[in-house]
């Protein structure tokens, strides 16, 4: 009864003719393939070069399309030989195979499918057939309708390439390249006559176990004539089908880059590539860079590092390496955007700050000695990296040659609360107020991201004037500018870390801060070196690396000069193969002045902001004593803002409190609130003084000022 039934269908599905087609609800086959969309996204370079690739879509596993001509013939042979032998012949429903499943279901009882390929491709392009049950004869009818009518707007070819696109293979795996590569790790213009043919096994049914499609492909070899062996063909199926599988991608290089970018993006896939402004050769130098480094430091407990490469003038990324990858201590941390401790690459924009002011220049002389300064819980002393104190320096050597000390005091002449105004200005974010920070504030005891530090060292290449990163398209973000610092302290602040020579004291005159052309760069590391950084610009570009663990640990004996310098100085290298890079020129308001130091045989050409250049060409100590609280202190003890609070049930001569200098010298005359002290006096009794703020100044023997600090007494209250 079923039979007759079904052959009355098709006999009326032939009789209703071309009336019955569903021609017009198809699409042409340049629509179908148009909304084939990838579950994958990719990223290209500003050469529209692919540089990575990465899944949007987690609900099925699909590339992009595949023309017919770029898959291997043994696929396509297979295919039509096993599923459709006539393919080529029939219009859209193979009659002889009806026929067959007629003979099949009247001696065995047995209804089994007799779809053609174009059959199959239109169940999968109509949604509303998915839901009829598999045998179903009304299906049998839909699918011929439609496979009759698809075949009179599409070629022959044109519905062979859809169905290797569109069709499951295995789980989430739909189309012949999510197939080939999730499978088999090769595009389909690679594959063999082995891998087709198990490809093609597992169209009548994707999920069964591997060794079910083992011995259908060994069934099917028979059919197909292929030669390869039944134990071969079970091997390559327990190796393909036996475990999970992935994709691996084809560009793996800017995972950090394709997750901002695509964040921003309002679509989850079936975009167009995401356009960025990275170079790919750059971008893939610059992962080996730190991949290279890294290794050379195995060993040193150094497990990551970050890279970012700006364009000077545009402001757009050309390098942005959040972590070396795979072998990263964490690899999904971006190191770009992660806050580290800034170590000393603050101290330009500290010293830029004081030369704006006009508060200091670059001749100006510090006391590179020890120091204490007040804090709240005790004293806070800085040293320097070589825990040497180099007495007599000028900002330009302690700039270049990143003394502590000297940055100390410039920040207490300045302020930390103008500082952290100005920091926020080139774009750091400073989550507290000036107390919480204090004078350790001109160390970087403050955390900062290498994008934000990058941005801020582009800021000075670019003459004081800031602008946005671009890291997509340049016109989707603003053009508008801001002036931080003036063109004359950015070239005076340039100049020093150009210098290798003022460097030399520190770092020595060959170090990988040196390049055969002009550059000018800062280091920096953090305490107990847990991070190390080097930034630093040329003509065209600047480059920030950071070394260092995410997990916070600390390096073993690696500095900025030996962590990050090497990656930052053959990053270098790199974008000045064929450019050179031309010292900036000297702005309008910049004046020379040939000078030399008393205090040592040390002759050279400074640069100054115009009217702030000494009279005299000769500078000496004394010169700066208008400036003694701030930067030539010899008192070590009590210390400048200090209070001193003395418990009432200690007996009274023995409230003293030691009074004691850097240098030892018995013609020095102490004062204490305008009172003469002898200076060999060692101690001060301070029971006789008043409450309140007192004064001691160390004077010279010429009477002229060499130090002063006030501080304040008091008395806790009788218990």
């Amino acid at each position: 009864m079923v039979t007759r039934v079904y052959f009355l269908a098709l006999t009326l599905f032939v009789l209703l003719g071309q009336d019955a087609l569903g021609i017009l609800k198809w699409p042409t086959f340049d629509e179908f393939r148009k909304r084939h969309t990838s579950s994958d996204q990719w990223l290209l370079d500003r050469h529209g070069t692919l540089i990575h690739e990465f899944r949007a879509d987690h609900q099925v596993r699909r590339l992009s399309w595949i023309p017919l001509d770029e898959i291997s013939d043994p696929m396509k042979r297979l295919v039509v030989t096993i599923e459709d032998k006539r393919f080529f012949s029939h219009k859209g429903v193979d009659w002889w195979s009806l026929g067959s499943v007629a003979i099949d279901f009247l001696e065995r009882s047995k209804l089994r499918g007799a779809s053609t390929i174009t059959m199959q491709l239109v169940t999968i392009m109509d949604r509303d057939l998915k839901g009829v049950p598999h045998r179903d004869i009304a299906r049998k009818w839909h699918q011929m309708q439609d496979a009759l009518g698809l075949e009179h707007i599409w070629t022959k070819n044109e519905i062979f390439e859809a169905y290797l696109n569109s069709v499951f293979f295995r789980g989430e795996l739909q189309g012949i390249h999510a197939a080939s590569r999730g499978l088999f790790g090769k595009d389909p213009h690679g594959l063999d006559e082995g891998e087709a043919l198990l490809l093609t096994a597992l169209l009548a049914a994707p999920n069964d176990p591997w060794d079910v499609v083992a011995k259908r492909a060994c069934r099917l070899s028979k059919v197909a004539e292929v030669s390869m062996s039944c134990v071969a063909l079970s091997d390559l199926a327990e190796k393909s089908c036996g475990h999970s599988y992935g994709i691996t991608p084809s560009e793996h290089s800017a995972p950090h880059v394709a997750n901002i970018l695509r964040s921003k993006s309002k679509e989850v896939n079936g975009t167009p590539p995401m356009l960025s402004t990275l170079d790919g050769g750059i971008q893939k130098f610059a992962l080996e860079l730190i991949r290279d480094q890294l290794r050379a430091l195995e060993g040193r407990n150094v497990h990551d590092a970050s890279l970012l490469v700006l364009d000077n003038m545009s402001g757009e990324v050309l390098a942005y390496v959040g972590n070396s990858g795979a072998n990263a201590s964490a690899v999904y941390v971006d190191g770009v955007r992660a806050k580290r401790q800034a170590g000393s690459t603050l101290k330009p924009f500290l010293y830029g700050l004081a030369i704006e002011k006009k508060i200091i220049t670059a001749a100006t002389l510090f006391n590179d000695s020890s120091l204490n300064v007040p804090i709240l819980g005790g004293v806070y002393e800085p040293r320097n990296y070589d825990k040497v104190f180099h007495g007599i320096v000028t900002v330009r050597t302690a700039l270049a040659s990143s003394l502590n000390v000297p940055a100390v005091k410039v920040l207490r002449l300045i302020g930390v609360e103008d500082f952290i105004a100005t920091l926020e200005r080139l774009g750091f974010y400073i989550p507290y107020d000036s107390y919480y920070y204090g004078p350790s504030l001109a160390l970087g005891a403050i955390e900062v991201s290498l994008w934000e530090l990058v941005a801020a060292y582009r800021t000075l290449a670019n003459g004081g004037q800031k602008s946005e990163i671009v890291l997509s398209e340049a016109s989707q973000l603003s053009k508008k500018k801001q002036k931080v610092f003036s063109s004359a302290t950015t070239f005076i602040i340039s100049d020093i870390l150009s210098d290798r020579e003022s460097r030399a004291l520190t770092f020595g005159l060959e170090n990988y801060l040196s390049t055969r052309y002009w550059t000018s760069v800062k280091t920096g590391t953090s305490k107990d070196m847990v991070d190390n950084w080097c930034v630093g610009f040329s003509e065209d570009y600047t480059v920030g690396v950071w070394v260092g663990n995410f997990s916070g640990e600390p390096m073993w004996q690696v500095s900025g000069i030996t962590g990050a310098g090497p990656i930052w100085l053959a990053m270098m290298n790199k974008l000045h193969v064929s450019s050179h890079s031309e010292a900036p020129k000297a702005p309008s308001q910049i004046t020379y002045r040939d000078i030399s130091f008393e205090h040592a045989n040390n002759e050279r050409r400074e640069v100054f902001i115009r009217g702030t250049e000494p009279p005299d060409p000769v500078i000496t100590s004394s010169s700066l004593t208008g400036l003694s609280s701030g930067i030539g202190s010899k008192i070590r003890y009590p210390v400048d803002g200090m209070t001193v609070t003395f418990d009432p049930d200690i007996p009274k001569d023995l409230q003293k409190i030691e009074i004691k200098a850097d240098e030892s010298d018995d013609h020095l005359t102490w004062q204490l609130d305008q009172e003469n002290i002898s200076s060999d006096q060692p101690y001060l009794d301070l029971v006789r003084l008043k409450r309140g703020f007192h004064s001691l100044r160390l004077l010279s023997p010429d009477g002229v000022e060499i130090d002063r600090v006030r501080f304040l007494v008091q008395r806790m209250p009788n218990k």
